[in-house]
């Protein structure tokens, strides 16, 4: 593990009201690919104000056990959502009251809500990292909620009818449109219609993506679909 520190300063955090100050310290452990990404995210946090005393931990769920008590913010700079996803979910575990900022090249809305149902409080794309990764660094750090203004809607719990909550949950079970109009009794251009509308809801564009999307969703709304519909049997899903 390496470590890296920006202690300078008048460093003190003000325990009085919780508030974070200009000049308290911020106990950030990184989970990063590159670790040159790394310290140059703690140097890009110094420059903008912030005393960062900075851990470089790895990359992985690996690096994610290795969280110690008392960090006050996660850094996830992993190549893919799916890896920060996994890195997200054991740090949460591991540092419940952390704040947890994920940076990513690219990111979708299926993307988005499965990092936030992980137990991330803020996602910056790489592209916008120099203007924002400050801003959302102060922000989770106060127990606030960021994302990129086009994932808002990810925010909010996503509506699905019954109907749509059966065609996504069979989608997950391996069912193809023609398999999913006979179980449901429908025509297969019904079913195209409703997985048009879902993949548009859910911010994806495949049939993977959408069960990965439901998989990676809070639990409520995943229990909900896959209750939506009897359980499946591979012999009856592949006749």
């Amino acid at each position: 593990m390496s470590r890296i520190s920006f202690m300078g300063g008048m460093a003190a955090r003000d325990c009085s009201d919780g508030q974070l100050t200009q000049a308290a310290t911020l106990s950030i452990a990184s989970i990063a690919a590159s670790e040159r990404r790394a310290y140059g995210a703690f140097a890009a946090l110094e420059r903008d104000g912030l005393v960062v005393d900075g851990r470089h931990l790895g990359s992985g769920p690996a690096a994610a056990e290795q969280l110690a008590a008392g960090t006050d913010l996660v850094l996830v700079m992993e190549e893919s959502a799916q890896r920060a996803r996994v890195a997200v979910e054991v740090a949460r575990r591991r540092a419940r009251d952390a704040g947890i900022v994920v940076v990513l090249p690219g990111a979708t809305q299926g993307d988005t809500r499965g990092l936030l149902a992980g137990g991330a409080d803020a996602l910056v794309l790489e592209s916008a990292s120099h203007e924002v990764l400050a801003a959302a660094v102060r922000a989770a750090s106060l127990g606030q909620i960021s994302i990129p203004r086009p994932f808002r809607e990810c925010l909010e719990p996503l509506a699905l009818s019954h109907r749509d909550q059966q065609i996504i949950a069979l989608v997950a079970a391996g069912c193809m449109n023609a398999q999913i109009a006979e179980r449901l009794s429908l025509a297969e251009s019904t079913i195209k219609a409703h997985l048009t509308s879902v993949f548009r809801r859910l911010g994806v564009r495949s049939r993977k993506e959408a069960a990965a999307a439901l998989f990676a969703s809070d639990d409520d709304f995943r229990r909900a679909v896959l209750s939506s519909v009897p359980p499946i049997h591979a012999q009856n899903v592949w006749r």
